[in-house]
């Protein structure tokens, strides 16, 4: 998975110009490291202790193969809902047990963890930390996309390239995604000119939908009171007229300094025959 990975990132890279590859360059690294890293912690005796379950993850674990004989043609997720109906019909003296159970093995939990943290190299522990913010990143990020869509948010625009390829991936050469990908860039490199202003086009009309699409998403977002999912174009306005009146500035100074030493050259000029 890890090298399909970057093998379309690779090739991603070389539709996307330089500063893309130097980025993604710096991500593979990282990544490398957090993989190695990863081995280090692996699931045998010296890695780290499993996160022991709830009391009602153990009453889940007791009762599904007793719910499954019972309903053998029902699927997996309605068996679930049954056992969840069962737990909330338990007494507190019936769940007591399954509770007691959860609350042991959690103790014995933080007792492993701090014998585990206590074996680890200040690398290790460094690397752990980092695999753990990314975790966190990663579930915020899909937490956030999940959100953005149910809320209706509109997809971004395609690039030319994207909506040549999503028609041409069935055909393109090639048995796996890696050998039809590369297919697909190469494809594209040699493409006439005509086809590919009309996939830009086509990339431009999809940019066009998108920023109508936005606008009227971004008003009723406004009007549901979600402004934090608002673009900020006052901000951005703003920060390109100062960026724009710096320049000024500064070419006000360069011609004023400019001006001010040809008068001081001049001055100069005059006084020399009265010397």
């Amino acid at each position: 998975m890890i090298s399909l990975i970057s093998t379309g990132g690779n090739l991603l890279c070389r539709l996307l110009g330089p500063s893309t590859n130097t980025l993604f360059v710096r991500s593979s690294c990282v990544r490398a490291c957090l993989v190695h890293a990863a081995k280090n912690f692996s699931s045998g005796s010296d890695g780290p202790p499993k996160v022991p379950a709830t009391g009602y993850i153990r009453f889940v674990k007791q009762q599904q193969t007793v719910v499954a004989k019972q309903y053998p043609d029902v699927k997996y997720v309605e068996i679930t809902k049954k056992i969840a109906q069962q737990w909330h019909a338990l007494t507190p003296e019936q769940k007591l047990p399954f509770e007691q159970a959860a609350q042991a093995a959690r103790e014995q939990y933080k007792e492993e963890l701090k014998q585990f943290h206590a074996r680890l190299t200040p690398e290790q522990s460094k690397a752990l930390l980092e695999m753990k913010r990314q975790k966190r990143v990663r579930r915020k990020a899909i937490r956030m996309k999940r959100e953005l869509t149910m809320l209706g948010k509109p997809k971004r625009p395609r690039t030319a390239f994207n909506i040549f390829m999503s028609e041409h991936f069935v055909e393109a050469k090639g048995v796996t995604m890696q050998g039809k990908m590369k297919s697909l860039v190469d494809d594209w490199a040699i493409l006439d000119v005509s086809l590919k202003k009309t996939y830009k086009q086509l990339a431009e009309d999809d940019r066009v939908r998108y920023a109508h699409e936005m606008e009227s998403w971004e008003k009723y977002m406004a009007q549901i009171g979600r402004e934090d999912l608002v673009r900020r174009k006052g901000t951005l306005r703003k920060a390109v007229g100062a960026k724009g009146a710096t320049r000024e500035t500064k070419d006000k100074a360069v011609q004023t300094d400019a001006t001010s030493q040809n008068v001081t050259k001049s001055t100069a000029r005059l006084k020399k025959p009265e010397e």
